[in-house]
């Protein structure tokens, strides 16, 4: 048989060995896509959609006609992060399906569902709070889409069965909903979180007088157009922003999404947001809740913690996954920041700092440290949950 023969046939038979060798192992992993009603999404005043499609990976033993109930694992995506990137190799090759059945062949994790809910809107996130103008998206995932998991599929149906992580928003999302409902997730793994200490607006310029009249004006203008052209304005201004090459656009979108979801006024058409100043005959006047709201959405940990100290003590884990070297400072600042609020408090948990940023090194955090510790601190639960009657099997 010449090379090229030899070369197709092996073509052909590799598949068919693998299916046989994935069937003699109980089965191949299935990576589905779903549409979850969620009603808390409704009445938002960006127009977004209360259907919301979620991807959700099924272990190689799901198909196995026995009542094994499974942990599972919600992953937020960040600010701006379409789910298919988690899927298609976009990250270093980063591809959660194929990730979670090597790490399962090497014995580095133990068999879970991962489910990833997309989080997309026209400003490029939701911050997973509840808002008036992109919807309460906090209610949606620990709620509507919790309910929906565990009523569709074999899940572990109690906090020692559920963990929660995320990445950049998607990460401080993940820690806010953890330390919010611990009656809901058990563990928290929060990768590259954007997580505010005192001050970090006003030095980054984002609550500057002359950034607050410049997006006045913009305000000002689209008040004046109807609510759908007004809509379309923000979203157009917002996308140039995202799709710019340039750090500071960036930022500048980031800061009206968070203001979106963090400190929204849907009175206000075209610009929905409560902004940091405001204009009086005297000229720019700072608005002190206005600025309360934006520090308070990703920041005042010193008042969460002593607010939610006992239900972060119920966290089986609490952990900061952090890269050191971003040409956004406050990213790792913040986050050693609040590791010492945490410590001060009494609180454990884990800080995890990596060279280099929220991005280049995104699939070796995720099968090196996520992925296997998450897997971990589920699979110990064990006693737990057989004290709590649920038919549990981890498997070897």
């Amino acid at each position: 048989m010449s090379y090229q023969g030899r070369r197709l046939a092996l073509q052909l038979i590799i598949p068919v060995v693998s299916g046989l060798v994935a069937m003699a192992c109980g089965g191949r992993s299935r990576l589905r896509e779903l549409t979850v009603d969620a009603p808390s999404l409704k009445q938002n005043v960006m127009g977004l959609s209360s259907r919301q499609p979620v991807l959700v990976y099924l272990p190689p033993s799901y198909g196995r006609p026995e009542q094994r109930r499974y942990p599972v694992l919600y992953f937020l995506p960040g600010y701006d992060d379409p789910v298919w990137i988690f899927t298609g190799g976009a990250l270093q090759g980063f591809r959660l399906r194929e990730a979670m059945d090597r790490l399962l062949s090497d014995g580095r994790i133990r068999e879970m569902i991962v489910v990833l809910p997309s989080s997309a809107t026209p400003l490029g996130g939701t911050f997973y709070s509840n808002s008036p103008v992109l919807g309460h998206w906090e209610d949606y995932i620990s709620r509507e889409l919790v309910e929906y998991v565990d009523s569709h599929f074999r899940t572990v149906r109690c906090p020692s069965g559920r963990a929660i992580a995320g990445t950049t928003a998607g990460g401080s999302g993940a820690l806010i909903l953890a330390m919010r409902h611990p009656d809901i997730f058990g563990c928290v793994y929060a990768l590259d979180p954007v997580l505010l200490r005192p001050g970090v607006l006003d030095e980054g310029g984002l609550c500057s007088p002359a950034e607050a009249d410049r997006l006045l004006g913009l305000q000002e203008a689209w008040s004046l157009l109807p609510d759908r052209r007004a809509r379309l304005a923000l979203t157009l201004y917002l996308q140039a922003r995202l799709g710019s090459s340039v750090e500071s656009e960036h930022l500048q979108a980031f800061f009206l999404a968070m203001g979106a979801a963090l400190s929204p006024d849907p009175s206000r058409r075209g610009l929905p947001i409560r902004l940091p100043y405001r204009r009086t005959a005297g000229g720019l006047t700072l608005d002190p809740s206005a600025c309360a709201a934006f520090e308070s959405g990703l920041g005042g940990w010193k008042e969460k913690v002593i607010r939610y100290g006992p239900n972060l003590r119920r966290l089986r884990l609490v952990a900061l996954d952090y890269g050191t070297e971003t040409g956004i400072r406050w990213l790792p600042e913040g986050c050693r920041y609040v590791s010492d609020v945490l410590a001060s408090a009494g609180i454990p948990h884990r800080t995890l700092p990596h060279a280099g940023n929220q991005e280049d090194r995104f699939r070796e955090r995720m099968e090196g440290f996520l992925l296997p510790l998450v897997s971990e601190v589920l699979h110990a639960q064990q006693r737990d949950l057989v004290s709590a009657g649920q038919p549990f099997d981890f498997g070897d």
